[in-house]
């Protein structure tokens, strides 16, 4: 899946199947090479950098408890909340995956992560 078809699968917050398959086809990118992780995850917070796709999937899964969508979200924002670029990615991009990334995991603890899915 191209980054454009991954983003428009995340938006679709209301079809299970496509939902699911962006986040997955998002996680998968991300454990490719290195270089081209930093790539895809450059290019995506670029578009997004608040990452508000992935916020959206949470706020719906938060009442629809759809068990793969949450499942592979939980994958997700894991793989996210590890990430760590390679030392080869430029400065600019290497600040932006920061940001994003730290960005992501603020607004994940101020939700509460834990209380949601308990």
């Amino acid at each position: 899946m191209k980054l454009q078809e991954i983003v428009d699968a995340l938006r679709a917050v209301r079809d299970v199947e496509t939902n699911h398959k962006g986040l997955l086809a998002l996680r998968r990118q991300l454990h490719r090479s290195r270089p081209a992780a930093d790539q895809l995850l450059c290019a995506y917070l670029q578009q997004s950098p608040t990452c508000s796709e992935l916020q959206a999937i949470w706020d719906v899964q938060v009442t629809a408890k759809e068990p793969k969508v949450t499942l592979e979200l939980l994958g997700c924002l894991a793989a996210l909340l590890a990430y760590s670029p390679s030392p080869s990615c430029e400065a600019a991009a290497r600040q932006r995956i920061t940001a994003g990334l730290d960005h992501l995991a603020g607004e994940r603890q101020q939700q509460g992560l834990n209380s949601s899915y308990v």
